[in-house]
């Protein structure tokens, strides 16, 4: 009886496993999304609005369509969970694009925007596929990584 305690545990644990490796690349494909989003909500609050950074930065942390993207904006360095599911290459070009609002005239802003926005569309497609291939993979074994332990076990 402990035995089959013992070896449903081992495929459960390994199970939410999977599950959790599974959850983490649908949290960053939304989180790469909702950056995206930002650019081009910030490029309409620039280009339409002539808003000020601080507004800017204001409205998106106020707006729930943001909610992983939105700490960005808490400090350059500053990493939430969320973020921590991006590159490093990822969160220093965030950083840099933080830093770089309200340097320049209107045209240089658009003109960042554009920069930053196209190299987090090829992370997001990217993300997207690696999400297409491995979702059902990282859950699947990981049930089957708990049957195989549980029965290498016993």
């Amino acid at each position: 009886m402990i035995k089959l305690l013992l070896g449903v545990g081992i495929t459960a644990v390994c199970g939410v496993l999977g599950l959790s490796y599974s959850k983490e690349l649908r949290l960053r494909v939304k989180l790469l999304s909702q950056i995206v989003s930002m650019f081009g909500k910030i490029e309409i609050m620039i280009r339409y609005r002539k808003a000020t950074v601080r507004n800017m930065i204001e409205t998106i942390r106020s707006d729930s369509e943001f909610d992983l993207a939105a700490p960005v904006f808490d400090g350059i360095g500053s990493r939430t969970n969320a973020l921590s599911l991006l590159s490093d290459e990822e969160r220093q070009q965030l950083d840099a694009f933080v830093s770089s609002l309200g340097t320049t005239d209107e045209q240089g802003q658009l003109a960042v925007i554009k920069l930053y926005s196209t190299g987090f569309e090829s992370s997001l497609k990217t993300a997207l596929e690696n999400e297409r291939k491995y979702f059902k993979l990282y859950a699947s074994l990981g049930l089957l990584g708990g049957l195989f332990i549980t029965a290498m076990i016993f």
